[in-house]
């Protein structure tokens, strides 16, 4: 019975230790990672902008550029809906936030409304180096609980593309740059937070290199390369740092269907 009772022991102490330890790191870790919703909507540091801050956003240490203290490039938002108002989100990536124009896609459309219809809010949830299955866990996790009354998603068709067997599932990974699609993030989100910010290591358990913070630029000098050399650009772009998994014939592929539309498009693109 006695090496029962020291085995029972040795169990039980080692669950103990191991949850007052992991308890210990979120309390340390919710000294560097940021409040409630603005880690799980913003893991990456972003681009920087070459344009100013605008007022009344607020500078983040941690991203390194002028946002609101939900890490969103947009004015100061509250959870609670204000009375009286319609609460539009704007969920995508850089390109609503848009880091290299004046105004993000919800400013630019909000300073465009007309008068009578101030009381409308246009909320950016654009995150730059996000993907659909962020846009999925963003809205489940944080748009549903901002009370919209609507929800307007963006796709991108530079890269926002999917491999079946790469979006939702119900297997959680171990870090993910979305706290609600991780085992981490579930039961330590500051700590999973700062997994990604600081040690990178959503990209490293999908072998995916680390986004350029010109990452922009670089995508915006590839559509306004040469003809016979745009292709090729985008396509070892996207293979290095988003899809590591696909070869670059399955890329070309995929950005020549629809007869093309895709080059058409970013030809359109070349004077803004």
């Amino acid at each position: 019975m006695l090496p029962r009772k020291r085995l029972l022991f040795g169990v039980v102490f080692g669950l103990i230790l191991t949850v007052a330890t992991l308890a210990g790191i979120e309390i340390l870790a919710s000294a560097y990672a940021p409040a409630w919703p603005a880690r799980a909507l913003v893991s990456l540091e972003p681009a920087t902008s070459p344009h100013e801050p605008q007022p009344p956003f607020n500078r983040q240490p941690w991203l390194g550029d002028a946002d609101n203290d939900w890490g969103m490039r947009d004015a100061p938002r509250t959870i609670d809906k204000p009375a009286g108002t319609v609460r539009t989100l704007f969920v995508g990536d850089s390109f609503v936030e848009s880091r290299f124009t004046p105004l993000s896609l919800p400013a630019a459309i909000k300073q465009r409304l007309p008068a009578a219809d101030r009381r409308v809010e246009t909320i950016d949830l654009g995150a730059p180096g996000t993907d659909p299955r962020s846009y999925y866990y963003r809205i489940r996790d944080v748009g549903l609980k901002l009370s919209p009354d609507a929800i307007l998603l963006f796709f991108y068709a530079g890269n926002d593309f999917m491999p079946p067997d790469q979006g939702y599932s119900i297997w959680p990974r171990l870090v993910d740059e979305s706290p609600g699609a991780s085992i981490v993030g579930w039961l330590m989100p500051r700590t999973n937070w700062l997994l990604v910010n600081r040690l990178n290591l959503s990209n490293f358990f999908q072998a995916r290199a680390p986004a350029p913070p010109n990452e922009e630029m670089m995508i915006d000098a590839a559509l306004k390369a040469p003809p016979d050399e745009r292709l090729g650009r985008i396509v070892a772009h996207l293979k290095k740092y988003n899809y590591p998994q696909l070869s670059e014939a399955q890329i070309t592929e995929i950005l020549s269907r629809g007869d093309n539309r895709f080059w058409r498009a970013a030809r359109n693109c070349e004077s803004f």
